[in-house]
């Protein structure tokens, strides 16, 4: 019995001191299990902030670069020369070959680039406009090329936008009834944009084609589609000939 009441007596002072231990534990164990929810949300917000101002505005230090075999000449200079050009932000160089824009040696040219477009008169064709207002002419050898340059002339007017972003947004800020304006925006300076305003109801109707006229338009066109297969099997027909037939 002597036994039983020590025991008792310890599981009663296990448990009047361990209740308060037990707390503290529990206490430590919420404020440990909390502490990494709290970082990951905090990394989270931050690398969701930097995100937002990631897609609201382009990293000036970002690197526009480019390479690539090109056929170039000045403006009004009728002979091409073949060079391998690197684009690294807006200085251009040139080259004899690949390996000499590799160990970078032997520059032919170096040009201070402001922007590039597509020809619009020749195919595979593009417009290098430098600083100092020369143009010169290039041909790359393939699609892919072309997509590559089109890529870095848009990587570069952004750049070039926003660094003159602030003082626009100055002028803005300082005239309001000139930011209400139509404002054009120059886009490689081929394509022009300029803001609408919200249509009313009842001119909507006027500049857009409902669901039924363009089901109308798609029969019209498959059936003149239709007409027009069948005129050319007419006449691209070969009948009999008189004399084949009494030959044969």
């Amino acid at each position: 019995m002597a036994v039983n009441n020590s025991n008792n007596s310890n599981k009663k002072n296990c448990y009047a001191n361990g209740k308060p231990t037990t707390t503290i534990h529990n206490s430590r164990r919420r404020h440990t299990s909390l502490t990494p929810v709290t970082s990951v949300t905090a990394a989270a917000a931050s690398n969701a902030t930097n995100r937002r101002y990631s897609l609201d505005q382009t990293n000036e230090s970002s690197i526009v670069y480019c390479e690539g075999y090109a056929r170039i000449k000045r403006r009004n200079v009728l002979t091409w020369t073949t060079r391998f050009l690197v684009l690294t932000h807006t200085n251009l160089l040139l080259f004899h070959n690949k390996q000499d824009a590799t160990y970078r040696r032997n520059v032919v040219e170096s040009l201070l680039l402001k922007s590039g477009r597509v020809s619009p008169k020749n195919d595979l064709t593009i417009e290098f406009t430098l600083a100092d207002g020369r143009e010169v002419l290039g041909r790359v050898f393939s699609r892919a090329d072309q997509f590559q340059w089109i890529t870095a002339f848009y990587q570069l007017a952004m750049t070039s936008e926003v660094v003159r972003r602030p003082k626009s947004a100055s002028m803005d800020a300082q005239d309001p009834k000139k930011a209400a304006e139509k404002r054009h925006v120059s886009f490689f300076g081929s394509v022009k944009v300029r803001t609408i305003p919200t249509l009313p109801d009842d001119q909507v109707l006027e500049l857009f084609y409902s669901k039924q006229d363009v089901e109308k338009f798609s029969a019209q066109a498959t059936s003149l589609r239709t007409r027009t297969e069948d005129a050319v099997s007419l006449v691209f027909h070969k009948p009999l000939l008189a004399w084949r037939r009494q030959l044969v």
